[in-house]
C-alpha cells in the first residue's frame, strides 16, 4: 500500500535517510503517468490506482525531474498522435534503466491504433505497447503483472539476503 505521507517530490532534506538510494527515492509502488492531455492523465491515473499503486501525473516537460527523483516502478508515456509528445522524458528514463541494469522503470507507451511494434524506435527504452483507446481491461492487467513480478523479485531477494546473513558458515 502506498505511503500517503511521503511527498515524492519533496526536497531531499525532508526525506527519510533510508528512502534515498543514489540520487533517487526508491518507490516501487509508484507509477509516473506522462501526457499533455489532462483527460488522459486522469483516466490513466485511475487505472493505476485500481491496480493498487500510486499515480504521479505530469506533463512531458516535468517528467524528467519526477523520474529522476522518484525511481518509479512503471512509467506510462502517452505518445500522442505523432508518437513524439513524450520525447523529453526519454533521457531520464534511459538514466534510470542504466542505474538499475534495465530492471526499472518498466516503460509503457500508449500508441495510436495503427502503429506496429517494430515501427516504434525509441532507443530500446519501451517495454510494452498499449493501443489507444486505453481501457482498464487493456492496461490494468499489464500494470498488475509488472507489479506482481517486481514484488516477487524483491521478496525473493530479501529472503536470500536473510538466508545468507543467518548462515553460520
Amino acid at each position: 500500500m502506498p505511503n500517503k505521507n511521503l511527498d515524492p517530490i519533496a526536497p531531499r532534506e525532508d526525506a527519510p535517510r533510508d528512502a534515498i538510494v543514489g540520487q533517487a527515492f526508491v518507490q516501487p509502488e509508484t507509477v509516473i503517468v506522462v501526457s499533455t492531455s489532462q483527460v488522459n492523465l486522469i483516466v490513466l491515473s485511475r487505472i493505476v490506482e485500481r491496480a493498487r499503486l500510486k499515480a504521479v501525473n505530469c506533463e512531458p516537460e516535468r517528467a524528467g525531474a519526477h523520474i529522476a527523483r522518484i525511481d518509479p516502478l512503471i512509467v506510462i508515456l502517452d505518445g500522442g498522435s505523432d508518437m513524439r509528445e513524450c520525447d523529453a522524458a526519454l533521457g531520464p528514463i534511459a538514466v534510470q534503466k542504466r542505474m538499475s541494469d534495465g530492471a526499472r522503470p518498466h516503460v509503457v507507451l500508449l500508441t495510436v491504433r495503427n502503429v506496429q511494434p517494430d515501427a516504434v524506435d525509441m532507443g530500446g527504452l519501451i517495454d510494452s505497447l498499449v493501443a489507444k483507446p486505453v481501457t482498464p481491461e487493456r492496461l490494468q492487467p499489464l500494470i498488475e503483472t509488472v507489479r506482481d513480478r517486481w514484488s516477487s523479485y524483491s521478496s525473493a531477494g530479501s529472503r536470500s539476503r536473510q538466508a545468507s546473513s543467518s548462515d553460520p558458515a
